[in-house]
C-alpha cells in the first residue's frame, strides 16, 4: 500500500451519528474505505473502547488494521492480550489478509500478535511498572 490510514473518531470507533455507544453507518465506512483503497491506502480502525462490529468492518467494508488503545485495554493493560487477539481473529477470520494490529504495551505474549507502541508514556515508575 501507499500508506496506512487509521481514522480516529475520538477513540470510540463508531462511525456515523447517533446516541448509540458505537454508531454504525456502514454506508459511510464502506465509501471511505473504498475511496482510500483506490488511492493506495489500507484502512483500519482506532478504538479505545472495543470493536463490536469488527466482522462487518473487515468482511463488508474492507478494513485491514486495528489499533487498540488504553481506554479499552484497561488499567495496567490487563486485557491487552485479549483485545489484540480479538482484532487478530476479526481480521484473519473475515478476510484473506494477515493481521496488522497496533497497540499500547501489554503483558508477555502480546507482541506475538501486535506492534507495540510506547509513544505517549510518562516517565514515572508508577506508569512504567505495568509495562
Amino acid at each position: 500500500p501507499a500508506s496506512w490510514f487509521l481514522p480516529n473518531d475520538g477513540y470510540g470507533c463508531g462511525f456515523g451519528k447517533g446516541d448509540a455507544v458505537f454508531p454504525s453507518d456502514f454506508d459511510t465506512l464502506d465509501e471511505v474505505v473504498k475511496d482510500l483503497n483506490r488511492q493506495g491506502f489500507q484502512v483500519g480502525l482506532w478504538s479505545s473502547t472495543g470493536l463490536p462490529n469488527i466482522s462487518r468492518e473487515v468482511a463488508g467494508s474492507g478494513t485491514r488494521i486495528g489499533k487498540t488503545d488504553v481506554g479499552w485495554i484497561g488499567d495496567g493493560y490487563r486485557y491487552a492480550f485479549e483485545s489484540v487477539d480479538l482484532v487478530v481473529r476479526g481480521i484473519e477470520d473475515n478476510s484473506d489478509a494477515r493481521r496488522f494490529v497496533w497497540t499500547v504495551e501489554g503483558w508477555a505474549g502480546t507482541q506475538r500478535n501486535a506492534v507495540m507502541w510506547s509513544g505517549d508514556d510518562s516517565g514515572s515508575f508508577d506508569y512504567i511498572r505495568w509495562q
